[in-house]
């Protein structure tokens, strides 16, 4: 009797002590930090500036935000910072108040840095005149490059005309110049269109006139500045981004072209295909899934159109991801979700998370039993805890 008296005391003990090591771990989690439950967006557009400005109410303030445009429709990644004593405990859409200029979340949020930063993109309404062309122009009267506003917008579309007839149909570009000497084989009053890619509006240049005597002269302009067209999506001066229809490939300084591999371009990985165009969407690269943008560009650490995540390499993240902060670990889920008050499968064997989704290790008590997380998190089954111990089949305390 004196022995299973002492084994039932010694229970009892590890017990209480597994009691109070959780209530303290759940009151260290949030002793010092309250979770922030609402966050407040307010947007508007200054239409002289072309400037959005962006105002936050709540336990935390607006740190930073830049705007990127498609066409007239403006998207806003916002930067978060909790204030002191507080700490973004959810990526909900329901805490979320947005305001103005029809702002609406686009992606999942993220959350960094201890839960201390957030990082939120929002879509705004279509803003008539934010990608308006104010001025076009050529460069000088001795040479047919065209100029024009730059508005930020990743392509424009220029045409160009002579004696009010068009001479080119619509030809993309990546940047507010290009060189038109080459079209200029005839004399005549050359004028050029410019507009933003899927904007409405075109803009007309002002008038260069070339005499019969000079188109010679316009000739040979067209082969000594041929680099300023097609110029990829960050300016590269070392090769050449060519369209032809609506496919485009990239033309090296030594006329070379890759196919069926990746290209850094200007800080950015593009996928070309057998034939040498580039690619968009998913690509299946060495048993790998890679996303390219609607640019070309391989997207990295973030979220895809269609709700996957990608890593930093660029590989799809296969159920989810593991993220360290500090000394602590929580699981991202594909959809950018992550698990609290809970237990998760992740790789077969199972997993608990606190209010705040951070992983646990050590006993965890749920529902009116006591579970054991080894120090790499994952449940112990079948086997003795390191404090002498038995856990069963299901993960749970024989007692």
């Amino acid at each position: 009797m004196k022995r299973y008296a002492k084994l039932a005391v010694r229970l009892l003990t590890a017990a209480g002590i597994m009691a109070a090591a959780f209530a303290m771990t759940s009151w260290a989690d949030d002793e010092d930090r309250e979770k922030i439950t609402s966050i407040k967006l307010n947007f508007s557009f200054d239409t002289y500036d072309r400037e959005v400005t962006v105002d936050g109410e709540g336990d935390f303030y607006v740190d930073d935000y830049d705007v990127t445009t498609s066409g007239n429709t403006p998207k806003v990644k916002v930067y978060l910072e909790a204030d002191d004593g507080y700490y973004f405990s959810s990526k909900s859409s329901s805490i979320f108040k947005l305001s103005g200029e029809g702002a609406k979340l686009s992606g999942t949020p993220s959350i960094v840095n201890d839960k201390t930063e957030m990082r939120v993109t929002v879509q705004l309404n279509d803003i008539d005149g934010w990608n308006d062309i104010d001025e076009a122009y050529w460069e000088n009267d001795d040479t047919a490059i065209a100029h024009w506003t730059d508005t930020g917008s990743s392509k424009y579309q220029v045409r160009l005309y002579r004696n009010g007839t068009a001479k080119t149909s619509a030809i993309t570009v990546h940047n507010n110049v290009y060189n038109f000497n080459g079209y200029i084989d005839e004399s005549g009053r050359y004028t050029f269109k410019v507009r933003v890619d899927d904007g409405d509006s075109w803009n007309a240049s002002d008038t260069l006139y070339v005499e019969s005597g000079e188109v010679s002269h316009f000739q040979n302009l067209s082969h000594d500045q041929i680099s300023l067209n097609n110029s990829g999506p960050n300016g590269s001066s070392s090769g050449q981004w060519i369209q032809q229809g609506n496919l485009w490939w990239y033309r090296n300084a030594d006329g070379s072209y890759t196919t069926s591999n990746w290209q850094q371009i200007n800080g950015k990985w593009y996928f070309f295909d057998p034939s040498g165009w580039m690619m968009t969407g998913w690509i299946n690269w060495n048993n790998k899934l890679y996303y390219c943008d609607a640019s070309g560009a391989m997207l990295t650490n973030t979220t895809t159109p269609d709700g996957f995540y990608v890593g930093p390499d660029g590989a799809l993240v296969q159920g989810g991801q593991w993220i360290q902060q500090g000394d602590l670990w929580w699981y991202r889920n594909a959809d950018g979700s992550y698990t609290t008050n809970n237990w998760q499968n992740i790789g077969g064997k199972l997993y608990f998370f606190d209010a705040s989704g951070w992983m646990k290790t050590g006993w965890i008590q749920w529902g009116n039993k006591w579970y054991y997380c080894d120090a790499s998190g994952a449940m112990l089954v079948n086997t003795t805890t390191p404090d002498g111990l038995r856990v069963g089949a299901d993960g749970a305390w024989v007692q």
